[in-house]
């Protein structure tokens, strides 16, 4: 593969997580790192 159509590939999968990372977040969070939040605030 050329180098281009790495770093594209790469971008566009950055793009993905950035866009689905509200909704992934607490999942990983939960059922990888074994964490139990209670609660969380957005941060400005």
């Amino acid at each position: 593969m050329s180098k281009q159509k790495d770093r594209k590939q790469a971008s566009q999968f950055d793009k993905i997580i950035k866009e689905n990372l509200e909704i992934t977040l607490p999942v990983i969070i939960r059922d990888i790192l074994k964490l139990d939040i209670v609660q969380s605030e957005e941060l400005p």
